[in-house]
């Protein structure tokens, strides 16, 4: 069980400077994670990618990523983030993790070309390890 995030447009920014994080992240209202389990910034998260799929350049077209490969060998990897939320605003921003977007690079999956489908399934403090949602999903 854990948050299902569905065809989240992948995002780049100078937002990180963030030890161990690309400069990759995906958005979601705080409301379903940092609010709801009171996560500070910074926290860890992990969880596995679920699907890829390639959105034209005028994003009116999304059509399934054609390279059964590609997907089939990234499918249900782990994926971990970095949490970056604030008091004010109602997003928060989930980083890739370095390690984590460099095996999605890797296989020539550029940001804003691709949406990604995760599931959240961790929320790693320094004294202890949350489950999201374990007794459901929750899809967005």
């Amino acid at each position: 069980m854990g948050l299902i995030l569905n065809h989240m447009e992948l995002r780049s920014s100078s937002l990180s400077d963030l030890k161990g994080a690309s400069n990759i992240y995906i958005m979601i209202d705080k409301r379903f994670l940092s609010k709801s389990y009171d996560l500070p910034s910074l926290t860890n998260l992990e969880g596995e990618i679920l699907d890829i799929e390639y959105v034209d350049p005028d994003k009116s077209i999304r059509f399934r990523q054609t390279l059964s490969d590609i997907l089939e060998e990234l499918k249900k990897n782990p994926i971990s983030f970095v949490l970056f939320t604030s008091s004010v605003g109602t997003y928060d921003f989930l980083i890739i993790a370095a390690d984590s977007w460099a095996r999605i690079r890797d296989f020539g999956l550029i940001s804003e070309q691709y949406t990604l489908s995760v599931k959240i399934t961790k929320a790693i403090l320094k004294d202890k390890t949350i489950e999201i949602y374990p007794k459901r999903d929750v899809v967005l």
